[in-house]
């Protein structure tokens, strides 16, 4: 998110960094020989029963020999230790393993490959790299020292049609076994527009013309939602005086394209924040009263007027540049949440209509370990609750970045999003649909920024990723445009699906998009009625 006079997003810089090491660590040690390339056809031989619609050749070693498998350093093939059937390979002392080129796959497909692994002392590695363009790659591990399944999922890119399927281990002397290597495609699975929708630059800071040209690509796309912010500062800079200018062109544009509006409210003006300089848009109010007002403004003006909307109340409030001048779950609690979610719900009742869903704003994954002046978001949860916040809200929403991994790589994201799920859980408030109300890539050559392939190849695999998750609600991409094309000096321009040059052209990632929304509005992930729920 973005706004006039500068970035006003999270960016994390900090732990994309720590992302980017991490990953050039285990670079360093999954790299493998390069295999040769054999037909997926060829060698079919295999354990009895060997299920159909196995594409890679001798998956389970079962003829005895590694081809097509190629081995680095003293891999070798047993008959002591299978799975199943006689055979499995040894996958040898220090640094080694088996790897191979499977061809005649299908681009922008989706694929899992699948391996029973177990080792003495070691780490083992089964991975896929290659799928989608020069360095994708997906990866798992295990140190169990029984047989443990291991299973990765891949999206090929719009012009992949091999893989370079892979297990390895580093450099303990144990032994180390591995059977049943099987790479198959799943069916693709698609998701309702209903569920999906965009971040599209500041809408707030647009023209009538050019937010016409977003929500018209954003209609074309087959998604319904738009994320779009009302900047409290610019609406009402002196007490009691609202402008309604900008964000009634905003509401009726998205009336006009027959979408719907996820509505994040913040930034305090000046005489809402002790008289300081608001011209970044990024603090948060002093008083226990005013945020409340406007909320229950901007509800009462809009909620009637045939337009789906649901509440975000602020943006990465766990985080100090939007919530100036620190960060403070106590007062999000008593300035915001509750006098904002009791302003809508009063609106609602007065015009006599059902409350719309309303969130607490999203948080970004953040430690403060890494970004200083920022909270954890369970900890920041944690205080909601301890300072009366249970009730004032329906769910969360929670922004799903995995900065330069790919989905489900970068753990820490979704384990912290489960801890706050817990909490949740806990207080009673269970069975909510979390929002990801934002996720995406950047794009270039900068410092956490991936290639184009990676971008396109875990665009797809995000949305298989996210809605297998039992708490998965709507997920809001950031964003459909970059802000300025091939700005290596700054990140935040680049998340786009689209090229910001005229006339909009679209990336990789745009197509991986639209592969994986329903047509028609079909669903495989299925509506869930009250958006919070």
């Amino acid at each position: 998110m973005r706004a006039r006079g500068g970035t006003i997003r999270s960016g994390t810089l900090v732990l994309a960094v720590l992302a980017c090491v991490l990953l050039a660590l285990n670079a360093q040690h999954l790299t493998v020989a390069s295999a040769s390339t054999h037909p997926a056809d060829a060698g079919t031989a295999g354990k009895p029963g060997k299920k159909s619609g196995v594409l890679n050749p001798n998956p389970g070693f079962e003829t005895g020999s590694l081809a097509p498998w190629d081995n680095t350093n003293d891999a070798t093939v047993v008959a002591n230790n299978a799975h199943s059937g006689t055979y499995a390979v040894n996958l040898g002392t220090v640094f080694t393993g088996v790897s191979q080129t499977v061809t005649g796959l299908t681009p922008n497909t989706s694929y899992t490959l699948t391996g029973w692994v177990m080792t003495q002392s070691d780490l083992v590695y089964l991975g896929v790299k290659n799928y989608a363009g020069e360095g994708t790659e997906v990866n798992t591990h295990t140190t169990a020292t029984a047989y443990t399944n291991l299973s990765v999922s891949f999206i090929t890119g719009p012009a992949s049609t091999s893989a370079f399927i892979f297990l390895y281990k580093n450099d303990n002397s144990g032994l180390s076994f591995a059977d049943d290597v099987e790479l198959t495609a799943n069916p693709n699975r698609t998701y309702s527009g209903e569920d999906l929708g965009f971040n599209t630059q500041d809408p707030y800071f647009q023209t009538q013309d050019s937010l016409d040209a977003l929500y018209d690509q954003v209609a074309a796309t087959g998604t319904t939602w738009v994320r779009a912010t009302l900047f409290w500062d610019l609406m009402e800079p002196t007490r009691g005086t609202i402008d309604w200018t900008q964000a009634d062109m905003i509401f009726d544009t998205i009336k006009a394209h027959g979408l719907k509006y996820n509505l994040v409210i913040r930034s305090a003006p000046s005489w809402a924040a002790d008289g300081a300089d608001t011209r970044d848009h990024n603090y948060a109010p002093t008083d226990n009263a005013s945020y409340g007002q406007i909320a229950y403004q901007i509800a009462k003006r809009y909620l009637n007027r045939g337009v789906t909307i649901t509440f975000e109340l602020g943006n990465e409030q766990n985080m100090k540049f939007f919530n100036m001048p620190a960060v403070d779950p106590a007062q999000y609690t008593h300035n915001m949440l509750i006098p904002g979610t009791t302003g809508i719900r009063r609106a609602a009742r007065e015009l006599r209509v059902p409350a719309p869903t309303v969130l607490v704003g999203g948080f970004a994954p953040v430690d403060p370990i890494y970004v200083p002046d920022s909270m954890k978001p369970i900890d920041f949860m944690t205080a909601i609750y301890a300072n009366g916040g249970k009730g004032y809200f329906d769910s969360i929403a929670y922004h799903t970045y995995t900065y330069v991994s790919a989905p489900g790589d970068d753990q820490w994201t979704f384990q912290e999003l489960e801890r706050v799920i817990a909490l949740m859980n806990s207080h009673g408030d269970t069975n909510r649909k979390i929002w990801a109300t934002e996720v995406g890539w950047a794009t270039g050559t900068g410092e956490g920024e991936i290639s184009e392939a990676n971008q396109a190849a875990w665009t797809a695999q995000e949305f298989d990723y996210w809605f297998s998750l039992p708490y998965a609600g709507p997920m809001i991409w950031y964003e459909l445009v970059d802000n300025q094309s091939h700005d290596n000096a700054n990140r935040e321009n680049t998340f786009g699906l689209m090229y910001s040059t005229q006339p909009w052209t679209p990336k990789p990632a745009y197509d991986a998009f639209l592969s994986k929304v329903s047509p028609a509005g079909g669903s495989h992930h299925g509506g869930r009625g009250h958006y919070g729920r």
